[in-house]
């Protein structure tokens, strides 16, 4: 973790960027049941067909913003994640480029190539993950 955390603190700003609209997404997203139960506690319960409209309104009207805030949110994270991967596969590169002979010999070029591509993925993958599950769970906390 302290090794993507110090590719993260060079694109501080973007990454936050993105962890603030995958936040306005997951409220969003967690916000339509509580909007459901309002249609059916004061606007079916009541026979209230404008509370059913208002609150209709409403709910399509927060679904519409998370989407925006998803697309935003798709757009900064993959910014930040390629970046990132980027720049630990060059890394990863140099220091392959200063292996002995000896041990590219041992562990084969087309070795050396699959494990900096699989590695880094696999590592993107796991911190995106992690990221939405927190964001997503804290959310469920707080609503």
């Amino acid at each position: 973790m302290k090794l993507i955390l110090t590719y993260i603190k060079k694109h501080l700003g973007i990454f936050l960027l993105s962890i603030f609209f995958l936040a306005m997404e997951a409220m969003a997203d967690l916000l339509q049941p509580t909007f459901m139960s309002m249609i059916v506690d004061q606007g079916i319960k009541n026979a209230n067909i404008n509370q059913i409209f208002l609150f209709g309104i409403i709910m399509l009207g927060i679904a519409m913003t998370g989407a925006v805030c998803a697309v935003i949110r798709n757009r900064f994270a993959s910014r930040v994640s390629q970046t990132i991967g980027k720049e630990l596969r060059r890394d990863m590169y140099h220091n392959v480029q200063e292996l002995s002979m000896e041990n590219i010999d041992r562990l084969r070029p087309a070795s050396i190539i699959t494990r900096i591509t699989n590695d880094v993925g696999r590592i993107l993958r796991t911190f995106k993950i992690k990221k939405n599950v927190e964001v997503t769970d804290n959310g469920k906390i707080i609503i």
